[in-house]
């Protein structure tokens, strides 16, 4: 049998940049749940969490570089209900590193790890990221696995997040 990883849809995480996110009427079923439920064996979505993974340095390189011009630092972090042992790919702002850990606060309300709420701050270890976003003059870098995803929108939906946020999948 087949796991289902859940995936919290990133325009709840689009929100949080400048541009204003008005699509939410004609989004499809699924991601007006706010969550897109993707099989653990989607290898489309594991190599972009395995890409995401692999640049992490970049996402702290801009982080950490004041003089930067960058905004909107974000993470996209699986977290697991102790209780059910289910998982969900939750995005969480406002990161900081503690100690050999991240920080970061709930970006969006769960739908399963019910123990934990909306703006919630959470501490976890690199190896339970799965993905990193920040925007730089307005385009939007790393959010691998945003074109995973798009699988399961509707095309407006697609068209919508490329044009609108930038975002370009190989």
């Amino acid at each position: 049998m087949k796991k289902t990883i859940c995936i919290i849809f990133v325009s709840v995480f689009l929100s949080l940049f400048s541009v204003n996110s008005t699509f939410a009427n004609n989004e499809s079923e699924s991601t007006q749940k706010g969550v897109i439920e993707v099989e653990t064996d989607d290898e489309e979505m594991n190599q972009a969490i395995r890409n995401a993974r692999a640049s992490i340095d970049e996402f702290f390189r801009a982080l950490e570089d004041p003089a930067a011009e960058v905004e909107s630092f974000g993470m996209k972090v699986l977290i697991v209900n102790p209780q059910t042992n289910e998982g969900e790919h939750i995005w969480l702002s406002d990161i900081k590193k503690v100690d050999n850990q991240i920080e970061g606060s709930i970006a969006n309300q769960p739908a399963y790890v019910t123990h934990l709420s909306l703006g919630q701050r959470y501490r976890f270890d690199v190896v339970d990221v799965s993905d990193w976003a920040y925007t730089k003059d307005g385009q939007m870098k790393g959010n691998f696995t945003m074109c995973a995803q798009f699988k399961y929108m509707q095309s407006e939906e697609v068209e919508y997040y490329q044009q609108n946020y930038g975002i370009e999948c190989n």
